[in-house]
């Protein structure tokens, strides 16, 4: 059984709940699933492996963001939390190391020495640095 027939056949059939929870894997599904029934919450939690979900889930929880903020490991999720929660940045900075996220780094963050050297990577992205640079003058 997937952990989205179950998350169904448990809303459906509420007596079920508790034999349908072993089977959420999925962190979208179990982030879903601490929406539905909050008292699961701290089951859920354990999850959510996923940057995308785990940024997700520090939305709806904000007090359990820093819980969250260690399961970032993936350049677009470390972009969009430090973009978030910039307080965050200096450890998001760290796991940024494509050139894409650089450059939106550098565009909507703050620029940084760091993220010019990664953009450096790839030829497209190092001009639309240089774009930036020159409309700024």
């Amino acid at each position: 059984m997937t952990s989205t027939e179950a998350f169904l056949h448990a809303r459906e059939n509420p007596s079920s709940r508790e034999e349908m929870r072993k089977y959420i894997q999925d962190g979208y599904v179990a982030y879903r699933w601490a929406e539905k029934w909050p008292e699961d919450k701290d089951i859920m939690r354990e999850r959510i492996t996923e940057g995308k979900w785990a940024r997700w889930w520090a939305f709806e929880w904000p007090e359990e963001k820093n819980i969250m903020r260690d399961r970032i490991s993936e350049n677009e999720w470390a972009y969009h939390w430090a973009e978030r929660w910039p307080e965050d940045k200096y450890m998001m900075k760290e796991l940024i190391t494509k050139p894409k996220w650089a450059l939106g780094w550098i565009k909507t963050i703050e620029p940084d020495l760091d993220m010019l050297e990664i953009c450096k990577k790839d030829e497209e992205v190092y001009k639309g640095v240089l774009t930036i640079i020159l409309q700024e003058r």
